[in-house]
């Protein structure tokens, strides 16, 4: 279990350094001589998928505990509207959806420490940057 929590974090730390460093390459930051401009386009590199994976953790938080639940089920009965057979119906009331969701939620604690670390990053080169 441990080894699939260390899969999962490293894999969305990857992705937030994937977004940074396209930020980065996007701005030409590599090839800028400004001490400012290359503080900024680093705060911004850092910061945008920081609160992106900030956010995500965020909402996965709150559809654990089911705050979007009538939302899910509503948009399940409005697709279940276009089936043809309407014995395949998964849900056939709310309670059956929300029985069948106790036990399912799903990890959110890697999202919130990474966009932390970038948020932490971002703010960082903010005070460099404000202090130069």
């Amino acid at each position: 279990m441990k080894n699939k929590n260390l899969i999962v974090f490293l894999c969305t730390l990857g992705f937030c350094v994937v977004i940074a460093v396209l930020m980065l390459v996007s701005s030409n930051t590599f090839s800028q001589t400004d001490t400012d401009v290359i503080l900024t386009n680093l705060n911004n590199a850092f910061f945008v998928p920081g609160a992106i994976s900030l956010c995500v953790g965020l909402l996965t938080f709150a559809t654990n505990h089911g705050s979007l639940d009538m939302i899910s089920y509503g948009m399940i009965k409005f697709f279940d509207l276009f089936r043809r057979d309407l014995s395949k119906v998964k849900y056939r009331s709310y309670n059956q959806y929300k029985e069948a969701q106790v036990g399912k939620e799903k990890p959110f604690n890697h999202f919130l420490i990474v966009g932390a670390i970038f948020i932490a990053i971002s703010i960082v080169f903010l005070v460099i940057q404000k202090n130069i």
